[in-house]
């Protein structure tokens, strides 16, 4: 079955992927359940995850020593996504595997990893404008988190129902999260306005970051000249952990 007009819940159980046929669609689908499936490489999940256009809520159950070492999740549309990862006996640090998301829509986010108790989470895209609530949760609970990248859905065309639960101050961690301390080493943030609690945000990833390589503002189109050579100047003196640590502006 590679093709459905009307099936709206699909649940996949204890079966193997392969191959996904480039005329697969279920366009109406809006719930999916990936419980013990195998799936033989990183390219079979993108393609299988491409198959659903309005996908909103995914839940996804697998077990470690699989083929695929980054499970990608890209799914425009997708509001709830629920994670576990489970590994059995022994397992090997070397064969790690990992979580990429990127959801721009998501509003529900739950990951369990078994064996450490914490997500495997390497690759985030997160909207700062609806979810900086979540930006401490995240790293808290992402050790393996390598790059992180932040943006305004409202700038972009896209929608923010949440926008008003955000919070107006930042609260910084008690504590420095793993992830800042050993893995994180790329940091993007699109449409950057300036406002404090951006700021405070930065300032704590360049002074907690002690392996970030690289860290990219692209200024939102409402900040002036005059505003964006201050801020850069501002970032540019601001102390940094990582002394490989690059600043780019665009």
């Amino acid at each position: 079955l590679y093709t459905h007009e009307t099936l709206v819940v699909l649940r996949l159980m204890k079966g193997t992927i392969d191959d996904v046929p480039s005329t697969t669609c279920f366009r109406s689908l809006k719930t999916l359940s990936l419980l013990d499936v195998f799936f033989t490489s990183d390219k079979t999940v993108e393609r299988l995850l491409s198959c659903f256009p309005i996908l909103e809520t995914l839940v996804v159950d697998r077990w470690g020593g699989e083929n695929v070492k980054t499970f990608a999740i890209c799914v425009p549309s997708l509001q709830s996504l629920k994670i576990r990862y489970r590994v059995g006996g022994y397992h090997d640090p070397k064969n790690d595997h990992g979580f990429v998301i990127n959801a721009p829509s998501l509003k529900y986010l739950d990951i369990v990893d078994h064996f450490r108790g914490k997500s495997t989470l390497v690759s985030l895209d997160l909207c700062v404008m609806c979810s900086l609530d979540w930006l401490n949760l995240i790293l808290s609970r992402s050790p393996k988190l390598r790059a992180l990248r932040l943006y305004q859905s409202r700038e972009r065309g896209g929608s923010c129902r949440n926008s008003r639960n955000v919070r107006t101050k930042w609260e910084q961690p008690s504590s420095v999260p793993e992830c800042l301390l050993v893995s994180l080493k790329t940091v993007e943030w699109i449409l950057y306005k300036g406002t404090q609690e951006e700021k405070d945000v930065v300032k704590y990833l360049l002074e907690n970051g002690n392996f970030i390589k690289t860290m990219s503002i692209g200024f939102s189109s409402v900040i002036t000249l005059e505003e964006r050579n201050k801020i850069q100047l501002e970032f540019e003196s601001m102390p940094r952990s990582s002394r490989r640590c690059q600043l780019s502006f665009t």
